[in-house]
């Protein structure tokens, strides 16, 4: 049986990882790899906004969690992409806090840990191929 044919991801689009949890970060960073994004990763907002500030051009996705160390979290780090890059899609994701307590900018994808990784590289095929997010509910 064949299998399915893998979606056309962006060429030369990298996906930006913000994590402050080291396993997490490098699990997603190994599964996002699989296909065949161009990865980014970093422990905080600020250093990722430092990244963006550069190289936000080459940038398709933004995945951050919301509670991190430093100056900015997750949620403010998406609402200062979403002025300053529009075109980046933003998931944010977090075990800790549900969507609607956040106040998540316009068109920004909640993803509630833990995920799944098949879910995980489903919701970024899904980014790829449409550019619509997926809609998932929190495991219980």
């Amino acid at each position: 049986m064949a299998s399915a044919p893998r979606p056309k991801l962006p060429v030369g689009r990298t996906v930006v990882i913000v994590e402050d949890e080291y396993l997490v970060r490098d699990y997603a960073t190994a599964l996002l790899e699989v296909l065949g994004f161009p990865i980014a990763d970093f422990p905080s907002g600020d250093a990722a906004l430092d990244y963006l500030d550069r190289h936000a051009s080459e940038v398709f996705v933004l995945f951050t969690d919301i509670r991190m160390p430093g100056s900015i979290d997750g949620v403010e780090l998406a609402r200062r992409v979403r002025a300053s890059w529009p075109w980046i899609k933003i998931m944010i994701s977090s075990g800790q806090v549900e969507a609607a307590d956040v106040g998540l900018p316009k068109d920004v994808q909640f993803f509630p840990k833990p995920w799944v990784p098949i879910e995980l590289l489903n919701a970024m095929e899904r980014l790829a191929e449409t550019g619509a997010p997926v809609k998932r509910t929190p495991r219980h």
